[in-house]
């Protein structure tokens, strides 16, 4: 474990915002704290652990696809639609994919007649997306000494959380980005309808392998001390379709059942299905922030 200063400000002075554990996977009982930048608002671990200790907290299972059928269609869905708007802004050319997972975003890419490499540390992940045609590196974007300015499109989807340097990483990011490129970040939004309803509960806190908890104001910062701006926000995004559900199922996990939680469950089950939904369009408070950047 480690201590660390904000990395947005390098302040740290922070306050306790609560302590949580890891709901996803149950790999252990150890709680983890969550703090709260008294500068600039950054929310994130601390102390954390290291780059060396993370692997025990990513499971085997981590890149294979563990949602129902529904999930899957819908996440299907959101892919074809950000890859659509994607082309949008560029027609062609070389797309980098910080933490590419499996591969399926760099797959749909290449069917819209892109150029593709996809870069993640997990070698099991790299495997899989190999043997679906896409170019991976296994290793750290900073060990890739690509060229200056050599991508068009760099794009990191629901990886920023999760990175231990997410300042240096920008920096590299803003070296290797074409001056016409396009940077699209989507990341869980900490001040999302769906935190303030289950707190340590939510979803997508995904302790501890989340290390920071980006809002609009802190992620819209970050990137302006790399020289980057936004020119385009969207917060809807039909990901994770029953996040609220596993949130409920977290919060049920510490319960001791009993039958009067029966009807609690039945009645709760419809309401959360359509809050789901209703949420993705709660101005500023939809789970999930997606940005569009480029350099200045």
């Amino acid at each position: 474990m480690e201590s660390i200063n904000c990395a947005v400000c390098n302040s740290s002075n922070f306050k306790i915002l609560l302590k949580s554990r890891d709901y996803r996977y149950h790999l252990n009982k150890e709680e983890f704290t969550l703090v709260k930048c008294r500068k600039c608002g950054l929310i994130y671990l601390n102390p954390r652990p290291s780059e060396k200790e993370m692997d025990r907290f990513y499971p085997r299972e981590y890149y294979d696809l563990q949602f129902s059928l529904l999930e899957k269609k819908i996440t299907q869905l959101f892919l074809k639609i950000g890859t659509a708007k994607l082309k949008k802004y560029k027609k062609k050319g070389l797309v980098l994919d910080l933490g590419c997972g499996a591969g399926d975003f760099l797959l749909e890419m290449k069917r819209f007649g892109f150029e593709t490499i996809g870069i993640d540390v997990s070698k099991r992940a790299c495997d899989i997306a190999q043997k679906k045609g896409i170019k991976v590196f296994n290793s750290e974007l900073k060990d890739c000494h690509f060229p200056d300015e050599t991508f068009d499109v760099i794009t990191l989807w629901h990886v920023f959380e999760h990175l231990h340097n997410p300042d240096q990483t920008l920096k590299e990011i803003c070296r290797i980005l074409k001056k016409d490129g396009i940077l699209l970040i989507e990341v869980p939004n900490i001040e999302s309808f769906s935190f303030k309803l289950f707190k340590k509960y939510c979803f997508h806190l995904d302790i501890p392998r989340h290390l920071y908890h980006w809002s609009p104001k802190t992620l819209e910062k970050i990137l302006l001390q790399n020289k980057i701006k936004i020119f385009e926000k969207d917060d809807f995004s039909l990901g994770f379709p029953l996040s609220l559900f596993h949130s409920f199922r977290n919060f049920l996990s510490d319960q001791k059942f009993n039958f009067l939680l029966l009807p609690i469950i039945l009645v709760s089950s419809p309401f959360l299905f359509c809050l789901t939904f209703i949420s993705r369009v709660l101005p500023a408070r939809s789970e999930v922030l997606r940005i569009y950047a480029r350099k200045y």
